[in-house]
């Protein structure tokens, strides 16, 4: 699926904003966000469903849409702490 439109774009197609498209698809407004802005890169598949379905689309399409413009990010890794054995 080459220049899949984003979820953003998904949205406005409707009409939706973020808050209402949470609300239709049961999911937090901060999620959407996050997902528009690339932060989420560990979606769950209910999640992708409930998109789906609120957007009227198939999960293909709501997978391809925060995929295919490369803006799914990996999680940044945590610094691993030293664990310095403490002496009296």
């Amino acid at each position: 699926m080459h220049n899949a439109p984003s979820l953003s774009v998904l949205r406005s197609r409707l009409g939706l904003t973020q808050q209402k498209l949470s609300e239709v698809a049961g999911i937090s407004r901060r999620t959407v966000a996050g997902i528009e802005a690339g932060e989420r890169p560990n979606l769950l598949l209910s999640s992708l469903e409930s998109l789906a379905r609120a957007l009227s689309t198939d999960t293909g399409s709501v997978l391809a849409a925060v995929t295919e413009s490369g803006r799914v990010r990996r999680p940044k890794r945590k610094a691993k702490r030293s664990r310095k054995a403490v002496r009296p």
